[in-house]
């Protein structure tokens, strides 16, 4: 998932549960964060490597990830 690809799903996220989008520096940051091999793109194994570690489940007013 690129940049553009991973900001249009937050920004359907933050639609769907009725929430303000956050500010772009925070997105890029979460995608920074995710790739974890900075080659600007999010691939599986980046994606749950990183959602593996959480300690806790996140919600989005009733959706539930992890």
């Amino acid at each position: 998932m690129t940049y553009e690809e991973f900001n249009n799903f937050m920004v359907t996220l933050c639609n769907l549960a009725h929430e303000d989008v956050p500010a772009f520096s925070i997105i890029k940051d979460v995608f920074d964060f995710i790739d974890v091999k900075r080659d600007g793109i999010i691939d599986i194994n980046e994606w749950t490597q990183v959602f593996n570690q959480l300690p806790v489940k996140i919600s989005f007013k009733g959706f539930i990830l992890r």
